[in-house]
């Protein structure tokens, strides 16, 4: 799990501690040390690095300084997941457990929108987890989005509206 940004990569590998290394001599630049692990990958964009933690924790820092820390529901079942908070527009699209999927500001880390996609119950139960897998896509303000249980789902940014959903 790994980011770039300047001089420094971004890491955790599922532990407790996020790093900054110099990608030139390996140094350690900063680190911080959280109370569990984190959860998916870390998202960097101009001075900031978000990332989520296994007690549905949204974790914001600005110029590697803790800004906010969001508490997102509860889930007792949630798998390992390369999924990252999106940056678009000073908002952050975070995608969560159980078909569930968050927009925050940016700035404060104020819950704007919440929506939660249906599971797919045409497909056998094992897959029937309903986590977000995959990173949303945004393209000209529409956000697409799916689950694990195969829930796609098209959402317009601009008024925070489902365009769509179907089940593949």
């Amino acid at each position: 799990v790994v980011q770039i940004n300047n001089d420094d990569l971004y890491l955790h590998n599922g532990g407790d501690s996020i790093y900054a290394v110099n990608k030139k001599n390996g140094k350690v630049n900063w680190r911080f040390k959280n109370k569990i692990p984190f959860r998916g990958n870390i998202t960097i964009r101009e001075n900031y690095i978000l990332v989520n933690d296994y007690n549905n924790n949204l974790l914001a820092f600005l110029n590697k300084k803790l800004k906010w820390k969001k508490k997102l529901g509860q889930s007792e079942s949630a798998i390992y997941t390369n999924i990252r908070p999106i940056i678009h527009k000073k908002k952050i699209i975070n995608p969560a457990f159980n078909g569930l999927f968050h927009i925050l500001s940016l700035n404060d880390g104020k819950l704007l929108f919440s929506d939660y996609l249906q599971p797919n119950k045409k497909t056998s139960e094992i897959f029937r987890n309903n986590d977000i897998i995959a990173n949303p896509i945004i393209s000209d303000s529409k956000m697409y989005i799916i689950s694990h249980s195969g829930t796609l789902a098209s959402y317009d940014l601009n008024n925070l509206k489902l365009l769509w959903s179907i089940q593949i």
